[in-house]
């Protein structure tokens, strides 16, 4: 009887081993698993971030110009302004009205890998907290804010460009040459001048955070490139 007993409890215990080994197993292939779809998603979320880089670096060049040319416009005194071919003030003023231009980050790959395994595999905590960093706030801000400049270039600038100058903020260079009303009696007033400070005031706030912004992204790539080859 005892051995009966005996031969059934370890038969109970070979088939309670069996079952949590197999239950094991599942779970490490299960993990493994994740920690490969995590691999690939990071190695697809840097080619989306790169793509973004250029995006970014494109729109940061076009803002430059922008900021630059509203710069010039607000320093410049009458005798400069009238020292300019007419050509050439056109220009500027067409240049001056481009600040609202919106970034579309690839938020794709990202959601798939936080919804992969929320980054809990990567080795680097560093990346974690700077990729989170990257696609919730920073990107989100720069989100509000454009927003505020679409609202600020193509309503509010867009009227004083009308009333002013008989273009607007969605008219193209072309048109600015053949249609524009240049008013240089106006240019050189403190009406117009504040109002260029203005833009360009918030022209440079949205400059200096797109900067941030890809500063973040490109230090994010370097991160996952690390991350990749460990």
């Amino acid at each position: 009887m005892k051995r009966i007993f005996a031969r059934g409890g370890i038969e109970f215990i070979a088939v309670l081993l069996g079952f949590s080994l197999s239950l094991y197993f599942d779970n490490l292939n299960e993990i493994n698993q994740k920690k490969e779809n995590e691999k690939n998603l990071l190695s697809d979320l840097k080619v989306s971030l790169e793509q973004d880089i250029v995006s970014a670096e494109l729109i940061s060049k076009r803002i430059d110009t922008c900021f630059k040319s509203q710069n010039m416009l607000f320093v410049s005194d009458c005798e400069n302004l009238n020292s300019l071919r007419a050509d050439s003030l056109k220009n500027l003023l067409f240049l001056t009205g481009r600040g609202a231009i919106s970034f579309f980050p690839r938020y794709g790959v990202y959601r798939s890998l936080v919804s992969n395994s929320d980054m809990k595999y990567l080795k680097s905590n560093d990346l974690k907290e700077k990729i989170i960093n990257l696609y919730d706030y920073a990107y989100k801000r720069y989100e509000n804010m454009d927003i505020v400049m679409e609202n600020l270039y193509q309503y509010d600038y867009n009227d004083f460009l009308v009333e002013n100058f008989n273009v607007g903020t969605l008219d193209d260079s072309s048109y600015y040459q053949q249609n524009m009303t240049l008013n240089i009696n106006f240019m050189c007033s403190s009406d117009f001048k504040k109002k260029i400070r203005y833009l360009n005031g918030m022209t440079r706030s949205v400059k200096n955070t797109l900067d941030e912004i890809l500063s973040l992204m490109k230090e994010v790539d370097e991160l996952i490139f690390d991350e990749l080859k460990s």
